[in-house]
Formats: structure tokens, C-alpha cells, sequence
């Protein structure tokens, strides 16, 4: 995983710019120009969140960028990571489960004995959502800086829902 710097009160905006998209067939193969825009009026808020415009250096598009808050940002790392560790720590509980379950052989005279499709199913259904949900989480809490919705800022001073050929 790539190193993330901690969450202070400054910050420098990460921001990718497309340079090109080429189609061919279901591939789709795009260049990005990664810029990094610093700049010593970029300071948290001291509570919740705000929006900041800054202007890309490439193609020069006003963007929005909603800046949250250290004491937000941190939480919902700290929060992002914990439950992305909690779910994968249920691991612990659910595969001993589904191995005990599933080694029992059916016995043909007694099948009340035997563990029934649907215990198996919500285990093994149990088992891949904590894993899943858990490790999307733990990775996704871990790269989580608090800048979020990059938005356009159109002429008339309003933001676009979508935004196409930039990222943060």
C-alpha cells in the first residue's frame, strides 16, 4: 500500500488531469497528468467541512473540493479502518464455523443431524462479506485524507454533479 501522509491542519491537493483516453474494443487506456497544488492558504477548517475552488494548472477548469475538518478526517479514518478490521477479525469466528459444518458427513438415517443448506450458505455468504467488506474498508480507511467531491464550478458560480477528466 502506498504511504499516506497524516492528516494536519494543511494540506496539498493531489489532482489528475486527463491528458487522453483511447478505446479499443472494451479496453480503454487513459493518461493522466498527476499535479500536486499546495499552497499556504490551504488550512483546514476548524470544524466540519468547506468547500474550496482551485483552478487546474493543465487546463485551467475552476474546480470544487470539499475539505473536511482534521478532527473529521481523522475520525473517519480511525472509523474506516476499525470497521474494515472488525469485519475481517469475524473471520475468526465464521471459518472455524464453516469448516466444523461442513466436514460432517450426512448421515442417510438421521438427517435431522446434518448441517442444512441454508446454515451452510449463510456462513459461506457471512465468511465472503467479512472478507470482502472488510478488507475494501481497511484499505479505503487507510488511503483516506478528508478531500472529497470534486465538482466543477460552472459560470454561474454553481457545481456540477459529475466530473469527467480529473480526479483527486
Amino acid at each position: 500500500m502506498k504511504y499516506v501522509p497524516e492528516i494536519e491542519r494543511e494540506y496539498g491537493l493531489g489532482l489528475g488531469c486527463l491528458i487522453s483516453a483511447k478505446v479499443s474494443g472494451n479496453l480503454v487506456t487513459s493518461k493522466w497528468q498527476m499535479l500536486t497544488i499546495t499552497s499556504p492558504g490551504f488550512v483546514r477548517p476548524e470544524t466540519g467541512q468547506t468547500s474550496v475552488k482551485v483552478e487546474c494548472p493543465r487546463c485551467r477548469r475552476v474546480l470544487s473540493v470539499t475539505v473536511e475538518s482534521v478532527r473529521k478526517a481523522r475520525t473517519k479514518r480511525r472509523a474506516y479502518r476499525s470497521g474494515g478490521a472488525l469485519l475481517l477479525w469475524s473471520l475468526v469466528l465464521w471459518l472455524p464455523m464453516l469448516f466444523h459444518y461442513g466436514a460432517k458427513p450426512v448421515d442417510e438415517g438421521k438427517p435431522e443431524q446434518s448441517p442444512s443448506m441454508l446454515l451452510m450458505g449463510g456462513l459461506l455468504a457471512a465468511a465472503f462479506v467479512s472478507f470482502v467488506a472488510g478488507l475494501t474498508l481497511f484499505v479505503l480507511g487507510g488511503g483516506y485524507n478528508g478531500l472529497r467531491k470534486l465538482r466543477w464550478v460552472r459560470p454561474d458560480g454553481s457545481l456540477s454533479v459529475l466530473v469527467k477528466g480529473h480526479k483527486i
